[in-house]
């Protein structure tokens, strides 16, 4: 009895010892349901991973890396890896390549997490591991559609369009049909004044029986405006406005048009209209700055690149240009 009786009461010591290890957080909303569901099955994957989501979403991130780290080590899936590889990144890079780098070779079929570690890669400035890696995934499985996407997006970034080209031509033969990898092609083409945009828009249009996308005409428009086609141009983007009426790049190209052409009333209108339709757009108030500052209306000019620059920290641009009129 007095064994049985010790036993005892070491088991309830260690019951307190854990539930005093667990944070006070934890134990509060919106936490608590979670942690009590935890403890009562310790070895869900899914319990820590829901928690660690949590956690993330109310700005907890050490907590946050704990469970997901948990979550990957009771059941290693990609999902877990992916947004353990993110939260690692807020920290070091060099953390979540570590990370990655271990996790697809013990887990080589989880081909998403190569893709992941590719990009890292790319973030850390090593372009060419990033290349290799996906040429790697792709070697292993041909159909892998990121894989060549970043692969296309880095040579493209680097100068090399017609490398670029091929590959997401390649993409673009295994799945046809998604729309967005047609969008993303036929954009590439009309930024590099390659004329086969004109084809695959044509054939987007014609696959829309109903005539309610509007992108085809968007890249129309774009191809005749870097080939200095400026009135095919601005019938293009009208065209696809009227399709859709909200469709900002094409406001937004067609008033860079108007820029070009040193048109700065009719720029300034179609900023401002862009700014009417959506309050919270800033590349739309930085353009209209410009506008204005051509038009020498420099105080609303300031004004607005102030604007684009409250809406968008990362327009430096902008915030340049506003401490120049000073």
């Amino acid at each position: 009895m007095r064994l049985s009786f010790s036993i005892a009461i070491v088991a309830v010591f260690f019951v307190a010892c854990n539930q005093q290890a667990v944070p006070g957080l934890l134990n509060a909303e919106p936490f608590a349901s979670l942690t009590d569901s935890i403890r009562q099955s310790p070895a869900e994957a899914e319990l820590y991973y829901k928690r660690g989501l949590l956690l993330y979403q109310k700005d907890q991130l050490s907590y946050a890396k704990e469970d997901i780290a948990k979550a990957w080590r009771l059941q290693p899936k990609e999902e877990y890896g992916l947004s353990l590889a993110r939260l690692l990144e807020k920290k070091a890079i060099d953390s979540s390549i570590l990370f990655l780098q271990v996790a697809a070779r013990n887990h080589p079929q989880a081909v998403s997490l190569q893709v992941a570690l590719a990009r890292s890669y790319v973030k850390n400035g090593e372009d060419a591991k990033a290349i290799a890696l996906c040429d790697t995934i792709v070697a292993k499985f041909p159909g892998q559609l990121d894989a060549l996407l970043l692969k296309a997006e880095i040579l493209s970034k680097n100068g090399e369009q017609a490398e670029a080209t091929a590959v997401l031509e390649r993409a673009y033969l295994l799945a046809p049909g998604d729309a967005d990898l047609a969008h993303t092609l036929g954009f590439h083409y009309a930024e590099n004044g390659n004329p086969k945009v004109l084809l695959l828009a044509d054939s987007l249009q014609k696959a829309d029986l109903n005539g309610t996308h509007a992108e085809p005409l968007l890249l129309k428009g774009i191809y005749y405006y870097n080939q200095r086609k400026f009135d095919d141009a601005v019938k293009a983007f009208d065209a696809a406005i009227v399709i859709d009426y909200n469709f900002m790049d094409a406001h937004m190209y067609k008033g860079q048009v108007f820029y070009d052409l040193k048109k700065y009333t009719e720029a300034a209108k179609t900023f401002a209209l862009v700014t009417s339709i959506s309050p919270t757009y800033a590349d739309g108030y930085f353009w209209l700055g410009k506008t204005q500052e051509a038009l020498q209306d420099k105080p609303g000019a300031k004004l607005n690149y102030e604007r684009a620059f409250g809406l968008d920290k990362e327009l430096l641009e902008a915030r340049a240009a506003a401490e120049r009129l000073k």
